[in-house]
């Protein structure tokens, strides 16, 4: 599996933050429109995304539920049918909810910056350092420290969770 050193956490300064990721960024920001549709699995979390209502994509991942850096053991399979596929998921794993939530994508390096608008709870931020096959954890979780402190940020309120578990929590 491929695998990535992430972090979350909810901003209240959207724009603040995007004008910095901005000028860091080595790609231009890949606006994005995402809808998460996540089925029970006996292990990780799985889901099924449709982006900008033209391609999806089906991704299995499994990643431990803590508030700082942590790494996140991922795959992800393109998907013809979302529909169909979708249908059958339902059926035989059970739908646990949806996510859906704009995305602004900037690209620092091997880093993939979210800057997420999630309807039903708040924004956010996400850093995924997308570890290269053989890299040590050890050194995306330097590459990760190192970002944070070109972009002045030190006092996050980082998420343990994935925003389905934040929006089943929500709700009474």
């Amino acid at each position: 599996m491929a695998e990535n050193i992430e972090i979350k956490a909810e901003i209240q300064d959207l724009s603040g933050l995007e004008e910095r990721v901005a000028l860091l960024s080595t790609q231009p920001v890949i606006p994005l429109v995402q809808e998460d549709w996540f089925f029970y699995s006996k292990t990780g979390r799985l889901k099924l995304r449709r982006i900008n209502k033209e391609k999806s994509e089906l991704i299995y991942y499994e990643r431990p539920d803590i508030a700082g850096p942590k790494t996140s053991e991922y795959l992800i399979v393109p998907v013809d049918n979302a529909a169909g596929l979708k249908t059958i998921l339902t059926q035989t794993n059970g739908l646990r909810g949806v996510v859906e939530k704009t995305r602004h994508l900037y690209w620092v390096d091997q880093t993939r910056i979210h800057l997420d608008r999630v309807k039903d709870l708040g924004t956010f931020v996400e850093f995924e350092v997308v570890l290269k096959a053989g890299q040590p954890r050890e050194e995306g979780k330097a590459l990760l420290d190192r970002l944070l402190n070109r972009l002045n940020i030190a006092d996050l309120h980082f998420i343990e969770q994935a925003y389905i578990d934040l929006l089943l929590n929500k709700k009474p």
